[in-house]
């Protein structure tokens, strides 16, 4: 199924499924499918499950949900991480606590 693209004042939308029935005026229900509010050409991240239930700038209910995110490292990786290292005086690397607090 296409995905489709429903927008509202504040939220841009994506989902797709193996059903997809409009239950409401911005209210859907997906059937194995999924969607994300990610705007990248490639979504960094998804929320799937076997049942959605998607109200548009409201609520969402899942049923036996799977959140998948993908990483997409910065191409200067090496050079961002060396000015980070710099910028907030890090010795050494022991764990990710230093970085990640």
């Amino acid at each position: 199924m296409a995905v489709p693209n429903v927008s509202s004042q504040e939220t841009d939308v994506y989902f797709q499924g193996e059903t997809v029935e409009k239950i409401g005026p911005k209210k859907y229900k997906i059937t194995n499918g999924g969607f994300t509010t990610c705007v990248q050409p490639t979504p960094r991240w998804e929320l799937h499950a076997g049942t959605v239930v998607l109200s548009i700038d409201n609520y969402t209910l899942l049923r036996s949900a799977v959140f998948s995110v993908d990483y997409v490292p910065p191409a200067n990786q090496l050079e961002l991480g060396t000015r980070l290292v710099a910028d907030y005086h890090i010795q050494k690397l022991t764990s990710c606590s230093t970085c990640h607090r």
